[in-house]
């Protein structure tokens, strides 16, 4: 129906878009996808991309990735609550990409994309994370000026776009990017080349000032997984390699020392856990409060091990949970559960979490055998995060798990290079 010259135009200034879009706003976000989702469609040429498909196994593997989608679809056959910003179909919704990206790359001719299309999504995506962290700190200035509080200048204050953990994570992934550019291309120009160590600093920076604990442990998490990979995977680079995450990694730590409110944090935590017992329980630590959370799911967990209680009504058994264990806190402010496989098994029961961990694993086991770090660091630290936050929960974390996940693994797999 669409003349593919034209469709493919719009493809490639969609992706660019996108991945642009992500770190500034999930809102925003959606109008692109429903566009890339719309043009696919228009394209009306179905026997081609079953064609597409079955001509690559990779294309089936990544196909693949959309299971746990397809999981959470069947949850809804089980959920007495379908309607309502908790129940089945919103959450279906929320989790589309999960299913529209493996679709899209498995069912669509990239080749016929720009042949620097990759290289133009990361570009985008690292100029999109630096924009959203100009737009944090200059609102945190005007903040300052009107409250007279430095407290503006940390967490959740500060992070007007995103929820810290979810903005710590998308910083993490623009440090990854721009140290495995310097791996690979080893750019000989020193402007390039110094300007993509002030970037890392710079996401360094507001990784710290957003204080998540998660997104601070991510970073260090990151570093050591390039460590060990250019030892087991790349020791003809082993010594320049080591050296740099070495180097970045113990800065990262200095200026963290050099930021009480951040690192305080970590402190308070331990002082919360060690005592385990608050008897507000409005005013739960983060992290009491999230052990309080993982008990009520996994007594969720307990009386339905097989299919769980499906997809609509994990609110309404979590909230539950929390009035009968007397935790006010997450049951008036309708917490989650605070981890995603935890949120998952839920849901959908064995079949979700599994699907969960199988796609999980698949992408560290294709990254870690084709030698790409990238990919390797973007699934471990994704791993890492879920542990701690049910980010496939929310638009923001969705998207940008299912969009990159895709993005790497297709240009793993075949072999890519930009």
């Amino acid at each position: 129906m669409l003349n593919p010259k034209f469709t493919y135009k719009v493809y490639n200034n969609l992706l660019i878009a996108l991945a642009f879009l992500i770190p500034i706003h999930d809102r925003l976000v959606a109008p692109v996808i429903a566009l890339l989702g719309l043009f696919w469609f228009l394209e009306f040429n179905f026997i081609e991309k079953w064609k597409q498909l079955k001509s690559s196994k990779n294309n089936r593997y990544l196909l693949a990735f959309a299971s746990i989608y397809l999981v959470y679809l069947a949850g809804t056959i089980y959920s007495e609550q379908l309607t309502g910003m908790t129940g089945a179909w919103f959450t279906l919704e929320v989790k589309m990409s999960l299913f529209v990206f493996p679709l899209w790359f498995s069912t669509t001719n990239v080749s016929q994309l720009r042949p620097d299309i990759y290289k133009k999504i990361i570009v985008s995506f690292i100029w999109g994370s630096f924009i959203s962290g100009m737009l944090i700190l200059n609102n945190a200035v005007y903040q300052y000026f009107m409250e007279k509080s430095t407290s503006v200048f940390f967490y959740t204050k500060l992070s007007m776009v995103h929820h810290p953990s979810y903005l710590s994570l998308i910083y993490t992934f623009d440090i990854a990017l721009l140290v495995n550019w310097l791996f690979i291309k080893k750019p000989k120009n020193p402007t390039k080349r110094n300007a993509a160590y002030v970037l890392i600093l710079f996401f360094q920076f507001l990784i710290i000032l957003l204080s998540s604990k998660a997104g601070i442990i991510s970073v260090v998490l990151m570093f050591v997984i390039i460590m060990i990979f250019t030892v087991l995977k790349d020791r003809a680079s082993m010594k320049g390699h080591f050296l740099v995450a070495g180097s970045l990694m113990i800065i990262f730590l200095f200026i963290l020392f050099l930021t009480p409110p951040s690192y305080n944090r970590f402190f308070a935590a331990e002082r919360a856990l060690e005592s385990k017992l608050q008897a507000d329980t409005n005013h739960l630590d983060g992290s009491v409060a999230r052990m309080l959370i993982w008990k009520s799911a996994l007594e969720i967990i307990a009386d339905n091990p097989v299919l769980g209680v499906g997809t609509g009504d994990v609110t309404t058994e979590l909230l539950n949970k929390y009035h009968e264990h007397n935790i006010i806190m997450a049951e008036e402010r309708e917490y989650n559960a605070h981890n995603q496989y935890l949120q998952t098994y839920v849901a959908t029961g064995i079949a979700g979490f599994l699907a969960l961990m199988g796609c999980l694993f698949a992408g560290a086991f294709v990254a870690f055998t084709r030698k790409n770090l990238l990919y390797l660091v973007f699934v471990l630290v994704f791993a890492f995060n879920i542990l701690v936050e049910s980010m496939l929960e929310r638009q923001a974390g969705v998207v940008f798990y299912s969009f990159f996940n895709a993005l790497l693994f297709y240009f793993t797999v075949n072999k890519k290079k930009s």
